[in-house]
């Protein structure tokens, strides 16, 4: 098993089919570690057995991508007559940036 005591998660993607790709950094591995991973690599196995990692979310998204990924989610509840997601978050955007202009004045 590959010991991720000092691995550090530098992103997380959504793919289409709903899954997540994970890209890590690693220390220095050792010898028979790197032939383990690159063996499984190359052998096409399914997953490589690693140990619980533990993610902080807010470390891997920006502000800006946690508020779309809300705005997403609401727009899947309602709509609003909006077919296409990229009006309603122009739409609901606008409408933030509208209500933090008036505290300007």
């Amino acid at each position: 098993m590959l010991q991720l005591d000092s691995a550090r998660v530098v992103k997380i993607t959504t793919l289409a089919d709903r899954t997540l790709r994970i890209q890590l950094e690693l220390r220095e591995l050792k010898p028979e570690e790197m032939a383990s991973l690159m063996f499984s690599y190359m052998s096409q196995e399914e997953g490589v057995a690693l140990e619980e990692v533990i993610v902080d979310e807010t470390e891997t998204k920006s502000p800006s991508q946690r508020l779309r990924g809300v705005l997403f989610k609401l727009w899947e509840r309602n709509k609003e007559g909006l077919e296409q997601f990229d009006l309603y978050y122009r739409k609901k955007m606008g409408g933030i940036i509208d209500k933090l202009k008036e505290k300007l004045n």
